[in-house]
């Protein structure tokens, strides 16, 4: 799957719902399934009405230290 498309569908719909205020500012989490074992998700330090690519880390099933700039939300977005 194409990063940049789907970073770019994300921050589309991250809009979207900050809009519709399902998302604070600083308050929610967002992810796309990328492989199985994969996903895209927000930073902890992610503005939701202004989401770009690098607001999103790629993360594993497996933790690594990435894990710790993620959503407090990845285990449930896992």
């Amino acid at each position: 799957m194409d990063l940049k498309y789907c970073a770019s569908e994300i921050s589309k719909i991250a809009l979207s719902m900050f809009r519709k205020n399902f998302f604070g500012v600083f308050h929610g989490s967002i992810s796309a399934r990328i492989q199985h074992d994969s996903f895209l998700i927000n930073k902890r330090t992610t503005i939701f009405d202004n989401l770009k690519e690098e607001d999103l880390i790629m993360l594993n099933s497996k933790r690594d230290y990435r894990w710790n700039d993620a959503s407090i939300d990845a285990d449930i977005h896992l």
